[in-house]
């Protein structure tokens, strides 16, 4: 349910940049920035029967890079990664602590931007494939853990200068798969905050 939501939401944030008065744009352009944010896991957290514990999911920093190319009409791509320690806690084992997860995300969105005419502000939404990679995967002795998913995602952007901008992001990566001993889906929210430097076009 979590997951047909995100992207009910993702899709209908499209279709508002789609038809809403967007400003025009002479010709393509290309940035490449870098946020810092929070990473926030979603959801009740998973369990881990063999110990009788549950993991409790916390909040990390979250850190990365990101891509982005406008078209000439209001639609871009944009490709994203980044890296979190995303913590966990094992509450209830016989020995509590906690470990980090060294979370790689991933993905490739399809962008849609909504800028009015009367505001230098601009915002943006987007959506496509997502990769999650778990380099120490505390939920069981296997090592690391890769996930195929979707991230959807929303945010504006600010001029600070006549090539730089200030961005505001919220993205959600949703994915399936067992953690622990549950199988359903997740999502692990990322809010950010970065700076983007357009390298080319108006």
């Amino acid at each position: 349910m979590q997951h047909r939501f995100a992207l009910r939401i993702a899709f209908a944030a499209l279709c508002l940049a789609g038809v809403g008065p967007a400003r025009a744009v002479a010709q393509s352009s290309v940035s490449l920035g870098v946020y810092g944010g929070v990473y926030s896991p979603l959801g009740r957290d998973p369990s881990l029967g063999s110990v009788g514990s549950s993991v409790e999911r916390n909040n990390s920093f979250a850190g990365g890079a990101r891509l982005t190319y406008w078209g000439p009409s209001i639609f871009g791509l944009e490709a994203v990664a980044g890296l979190t320690p995303a913590s966990v806690r094992l509450a209830g084992a016989p020995v509590n602590g906690t470990r980090n997860q060294d979370i790689l995300t991933a993905g490739l969105k399809l962008m849609a931007g909504l800028g009015p005419s009367v505001s230098p502000v601009g915002f943006h939404a987007g959506i496509g494939p997502a990769f999650l990679r778990r380099g120490t995967d505390a939920f069981s002795e296997s090592g690391s853990i890769s996930r195929l998913g979707v991230v959807t995602g929303a945010g504006v952007r600010v001029p600070i200068a006549s090539r730089l901008h200030l961005r505001l992001d919220a993205e959600d990566y949703i994915y399936g798969g067992k953690l622990g001993d549950e199988s359903r889906t997740w999502n692990d929210l990322i809010l950010s905050t970065g700076l983007s430097l357009q390298l080319g076009g108006r």
